[in-house]
């Protein structure tokens, strides 16, 4: 039968704290980029946008934005059906050379992890969902506009 869950299972940690980090595989400047969305237990959400390699002292924007609560229960209650604060996730014994990366930290229930996509296959699918989730929290105008400055950004370089 249908697995139940008591509320607790799936109540949000208060101490929930999600951290998506994605970079650029290796290009030239200034097409390398790189961006991490944080979600907090309380709704608040942040987007930190790096145009460029840092240690070239590219800027970083920082850009807060509000989720509802709803919206951070729907993201824990994927996190959770696709154990990611429970399963052993295999990884890849070779990764894709100059290709994007990424990876999620997260701290709940006073537990801490991390998960990088360079995962098997079998497991990549889960990860790749709860990466959906966490980039569809930022606001579309937000991501149009760090997009926008960016493009800007590569102007004044070239």
């Amino acid at each position: 039968g249908a697995e139940m869950k008591s509320p607790a299972d799936t109540k949000i940690p208060e101490d929930l704290r999600v951290i998506y980090d994605w970079e650029e595989g290796s290009l030239p400047p200034p097409h390398h980029y790189s961006y991490r969305i944080i979600i907090q237990a309380n709704g608040a959400g942040q987007v930190e946008f790096v145009p460029g390699y840092s240690f070239q002292n590219a800027p970083k924007w920082i850009e807060p934005f509000p989720t509802s609560p709803a919206d951070v229960e729907k993201l824990y209650a994927r996190m959770y059906s696709s154990k990611v604060f429970s399963k052993v996730w295999r990884k890849r014994e070779s990764r894709a050379v100059g290709g994007s990366l990424s990876l999620i930290d997260w701290v709940a229930n006073g537990k801490a992890g991390r998960l990088p996509s360079t995962l098997e296959p079998g497991d990549r699918a889960a990860y790749d969902t709860v990466v959906d989730h966490i980039r569809s929290l930022v606001p579309p105008g937000l991501w149009a506009d760090l997009q926008a400055r960016r493009t800007e950004f590569m102007k004044d370089k070239e």
